[in-house]
């Protein structure tokens, strides 16, 4: 628990907080994606600006827009809620291309043609991974702060 003093009778580090950490870096991740599908770099001070920027983007902008949403003034709720949008898009588009093969992975196919979908090939594996990355896209949005919460409260 965190007080006026510090933090007492639990240990900083915990569970909550490392996966906190591990979600935050795959939506880090998901952002420098995105940068370096963008910016192209092709030498590496290209790619040190790419990570540069991706850095400033996922942890200075867009997770500052996400807490404003769980503060107390509510007037900062459309900001929080919409860095929730865009991060989830980014990250959504960051695994998008990963997701077509896990939709086509055996135990999904298998669920899937349950639903008599053929996620091997066509619009079938387009549409279940990109409803895949979507979910795993607002996961990873969400999934950080929410984490980070939990840990502040144990």
């Amino acid at each position: 628990m965190k007080t006026a003093e510090g933090y007492v009778g639990t240990r900083y580090f915990n569970g909550y907080r490392i996966g906190s950490w591990a979600l935050h870096g795959a939506s880090w991740l998901t952002t420098y994606w995105l940068c370096e599908w963008v910016g192209q770099p092709a030498e590496p001070e290209g790619y040190a600006i790419t990570i540069t920027l991706s850095i400033i983007l996922e942890f200075f902008v867009l997770h500052k827009m996400k807490k404003a949403l769980f503060d107390a003034n509510q007037a900062n709720d459309a900001i929080g809620w919409a860095g929730f949008v865009i991060d989830s898009a980014i990250n959504m588009g960051g695994i998008l291309p990963k997701m077509f093969r896990l939709a086509a992975w055996p135990p999904i196919a298998a669920l899937a043609a349950i639903g008599e979908f053929d996620t091997t090939k066509g619009a079938a594996n387009t549409t279940l991974g990109f409803i895949l990355a979507l979910a795993l896209g607002i996961l990873l949005s969400v999934a950080p702060i929410r984490l980070d919460q939990m840990a502040e409260a144990e």
